[in-house]
């Protein structure tokens, strides 16, 4: 291996942002989601019915309890079923929700470059990211924690908006901050505070449309459990209460499964969009497409010339 004449660059160089750039930036990420998707529809299909499908009846039975039937039996009215289910339920969507963002990941990182994607090693590898994602939001989780349960020490309606409101300006910032923090444990093997600074130096100058993504994402979904919650065109005298229910939880999962599928997935490639900014993306690609290119030794200024042989995927 021959050393290099001229030291790199100590960081690379941005390119520079301008005011017309997000929507483009919007639009090419949601693009490119699409077109990941599309390619590995298999793919996706077998991991969204893993993780995905569960996770939103889960959502759909932890914000619309008249999904359940109703109480009958002396275990379903006692206290330590409902205990139970409270605590089971939320950590059954949190493992859900952890398993789908890394294995959803690691696939759209593959897929953006057009390496084949398959099941069984995006499976197997899942635990490490995982563990990486627990350690990194576990602060996040703990703060939230000491915000509900700052509700408990005062009656006062004015306190109860003080903390609502609090819980509301986090949300928002973490949603053009630290929207990248997921994508960062998982694909950059990194956890702990690491993720939150790498997600705001890669969001410099581009937040407005990881603002835009996620608050359109949440919204929409937001919308949808209420919707369903409330029974909003599901309350026609025509049907009999199972029947709504059925419909509910058919149409409740399908559009939150799709929901969720295309939320992670375009946090992972605006996660990549904004490497590319930074001029990250290009070593990425070398590393990517290492075998596919052939190296000549070509003594011209000790700069090698690169002949590309990519086979079309």
């Amino acid at each position: 291996m021959s050393s290099s004449s001229s030291s790199p660059p100590s960081s690379p160089r941005r390119r520079p942002v301008t005011a017309a750039l997000w929507p483009d930036m919007v639009y090419g990420v949601l693009s490119d989601s699409k077109r990941v998707v599309a390619a590995h529809s298999r793919h996706f299909l077998a991991l969204t019915v893993l993780f995905i499908l569960p996770l939103s009846l889960l959502l759909l039975i932890l914000f619309t309890p008249s999904l359940l039937p109703p109480s009958r039996s002396l275990l379903r009215s006692s206290s330590q079923f409902h205990l139970l289910s409270s605590i089971l339920y939320p950590l059954a969507a949190v493992l859900l929700l952890l398993a789908a963002t890394s294995s959803i990941s690691a696939s759209t990182h593959h897929g953006f470059f057009g390496r084949p994607v398959h099941l069984l090693p995006t499976l197997t590898s899942i635990p490490s990211p995982i563990l990486r994602l627990i350690l990194t939001l576990l602060f996040p989780s703990l703060l939230l924690f000491i915000l509900l349960s700052l509700l408990s020490l005062s009656p006062s309606p004015l306190f109860h908006s003080l903390i609502y409101a609090l819980a509301l300006l986090l949300l928002i910032q973490s949603s053009f901050t630290w929207s990248l923090v997921p994508a960062i444990a998982v694909l950059e093997c990194t956890w702990g505070f690491h993720p939150f600074r790498r997600s705001f130096h890669l969001l410099t100058g581009m937040r407005c449309a990881a603002l835009i993504l996620n608050l359109s994402f949440s919204l929409i979904l937001g919308l949808i459990l209420w919707g369903f919650n409330s029974g909003v065109g599901l309350n026609s005298g025509i049907c009999s209460q199972a029947v709504r229910d059925i419909a509910r939880t058919v149409l409740g999962s399908g559009v939150t499964t799709l929901l969720l599928l295309y939320w992670i997935v375009t946090s992972t490639v605006l996660y990549m969009y904004c490497k590319a900014l930074y001029g990250e993306l290009e070593a990425e690609i070398l590393r990517e497409f290492a075998w596919d290119y052939v190296f000549l030794p070509f003594d011209d200024q000790k700069v090698p010339r690169v002949v590309s042989v990519v086979t079309q995927l």
